[in-house]
């Protein structure tokens, strides 16, 4: 959903969206040639559509291949998938165009969705994880009491650049963390993050951390808010180059 969002709102904006659904798969080929001067790269998409790197204007990535090994066969196969991933990663980096997100390699390859993953990184920021309890006492009220509105917990909220969205709003009480979920996003080099927040008895606690976000959980005008926050780091004018016009935007 959020790539036809996305791909609509770009439109409407005057730019072209290139939707790529896998990279670097057996139909798309990546030339990319680097020295200790200079780097430059081109990619055959289908094997029919050539964009160099000067033709990227922005990239939006949604979540890295497949984890290493999990659909392979052979070992030789399960060998590639990691050259793969570690060729997009290493490509992405070149890029000098925004790139929403541009993933250190940990995250690729550690099980970030594992809160234990997060927990000494969130501490530095003042952010509390949930515990075990939370988490269940939390999930039984949501399946018990569907009428719960919108103090229901727990909360999703995404962080877009310098923006916070809580889904269908949030109690005040639980704002004050919100420069703290900013600050802790940007420091892991991300600039779309998502969150699902515990309203605790000890007060807010991060119940995950989703920095492959799941876009499609949101509400409708959410969805909006965010859109509208990824076309702007996207276009921002301070990073337009006059380039070709055979794709602005990748996702």
């Amino acid at each position: 959903m959020l790539c036809v969002d996305l791909r609509q709102a770009l439109s409407k904006n005057g730019s072209h969206a290139l939707w790529c659904a896998q990279l670097l798969n057996s139909s798309a080929k990546l030339v990319w040639r680097f020295d200790s001067r200079q780097s430059s790269s081109s990619v055959w998409v289908d094997n029919q559509t050539k964009v160099s790197e000067n033709d990227i204007a922005g990239v939006v990535l949604r979540k890295p291949l497949s984890s290493p090994g999990a659909f392979a066969a052979t070992q030789n196969e399960t060998y590639l998938d990691a050259e793969r991933a570690i060729a997009l990663l290493s490509w992405l980096w070149s890029l000098r165009c925004p790139v929403i997100n541009r993933y250190r390699p940990e995250f690729w390859f550690e099980p970030t969705e594992s809160l234990d993953f997060w927990s000494g990184r969130l501490e530095r920021f003042g952010l509390k994880s949930a515990n075990p309890g939370d988490i269940s006492e939390e999930s039984r009220l949501r399946e018990v009491n569907s009428e719960a509105g919108p103090e229901k917990t727990p909360y999703l909220v995404a962080v877009v650049g310098s923006r916070i969205i809580w889904d269908q709003g949030a109690p005040g009480r639980l704002r004050f963390i919100d420069d703290s979920l900013i600050r802790f996003t940007g420091s892991i080099g991300l600039t779309y993050l998502e969150y699902r927040i515990v309203n605790s008895s000890s007060g807010p606690r991060v119940a995950s951390v989703e920095p492959f976000p799941k876009y499609d959980q949101f509400c409708a005008t959410s969805r909006l808010n965010i859109i509208s926050e990824l076309v702007k780091l996207l276009t921002r004018s301070e990073n337009q180059r006059s380039i070709g016009t055979d794709c602005d935007s990748w996702f």
